[in-house]
C-alpha cells in the first residue's frame, strides 16, 4: 500500500515521520507516527503512543508520548 509520508527536523535530536493513507489532513486522527532519536549511544526509534496504529494526528506530534 503507498502511503502520504510527512518528515519533520525541527528538533534537535529527533526525526518525526509519519505515514497515512493518500490524500490524509494532518489533523485527521489517521497517521502513524515514529520518532528516531539520534544520541551518542546509537539510534532509538519510539511509537507515538507506543503504537504503529493509524490513530495519531501529525499536526500533534511535538506533543505526543512516544514509547517502543
Amino acid at each position: 500500500m503507498a502511503y502520504d509520508v510527512e518528515t519533520d527536523l525541527s528538533q534537535t535530536g529527533f526525526v518525526y515521520v509519519g505515514q497515512a493513507v493518500p490524500g490524509s489532513a494532518t489533523s485527521s486522527a489517521v497517521w502513524k507516527i515514529k520518532r528516531i532519536t539520534e544520541g551518542v549511544n546509537g539510534t532509538s526509534i519510539d511509537w507515538a503512543n507506543g503504537t504503529d496504529a493509524s490513530t495519531n494526528v501529525w499536526d500533534d506530534r511535538l506533543t505526543l508520548s512516544y514509547g517502543p
